[in-house]
């Protein structure tokens, strides 16, 4: 099913088979990709039927010249100035594109989803964005559901070193994966921003797999599955994630 509306991006939505959702899964695909391209991975991911009732929402990013790939007009949510920080990407490409996924947020809140049962998750510069949203989303109580960013890296690192996020923004459960081989955006660079995060009091499981590259597999599948039943759905109902896993 695809949706379109004069305030947000073109995208795809689906609505729970049965009953009225209750949460929302936001999925932002990666550089050169679309919105189909996240709904295929989500539709791997396990999540009972007793508990929320998901409508997904994978917005298509606009086409832009990309820096780093000589120019060429992509489907991007920021042009790729450099592969290293910290001018790793367009800084006024990245205010854009976030004011444009709280858009959604904010559609998905006037239909009366609750800002604690909406999960952000992206892929690659997706998840760029998605962990940039734990930190900028001025949400009016208990902040996000969560956020699931995989192969990705932080955007901000001296706002996180500084603390200039929402004090519940700590409160939000962040799962990060990485592929140890990954050649397209560095293993080391998505490790260090995990650190950085569990440094400065963010509640982040981060998970690295051997022999992956910048990709998903089943493993990466199983551990998300995890994280989403066992971290997310129990903090609504009045428990705190914490995750002791140390990088």
């Amino acid at each position: 099913m695809s949706g379109k509306s004069s305030q947000l991006l073109p995208h795809i939505r689906i609505e729970p088979k049965q009953g009225k959702a209750d949460a929302c899964i936001i999925g932002l695909h990666g550089l050169g990709a679309d919105g189909y391209d996240f709904q295929s991975i989500v539709s791997s991911w396990e999540i009972p039927a007793s508990t929320w009732k998901f409508r997904y929402v994978f917005p298509h990013a606009p086409s832009m010249p990309i820096t780093i790939n000589r120019g060429m007009s992509m489907p991007a949510w920021f042009d790729i100035l450099t592969d290293a920080q910290p001018r790793f990407a367009s800084t006024s490409d990245v205010q854009s594109s976030l004011a444009k996924i709280f858009a959604f947020i904010e559609h998905e809140r006037n239909m009366g989803i609750a800002e604690n049962r909406i999960i952000i998750s992206g892929f690659s510069q997706g998840a760029c964005m998605a962990l940039l949203c734990a930190t900028r989303y001025k949400a009016e109580s208990q902040g996000l559901g969560a956020i699931v960013a995989l192969s990705g890296r932080v955007l901000n690192p001296r706002e996180i070193e500084e603390d200039r996020a929402p004090a519940f923004a700590k409160e939000i459960p962040i799962f990060m994966s990485h592929g140890m081989e990954d050649d397209v955006l560095p293993y080391e660079a998505g490790k260090k921003s995990a650190r950085l995060l569990q440094k400065k009091g963010y509640a982040l499981h981060f998970s690295s797999y051997s022999r992956l590259a910048h990709s998903l597999d089943e493993r990466v599948i199983h551990d998300i599955n995890g994280f989403l039943k066992t971290k997310v759905i129990g903090r609504v109902i009045g428990r705190t994630f914490a995750d002791t896993n140390k990088i």
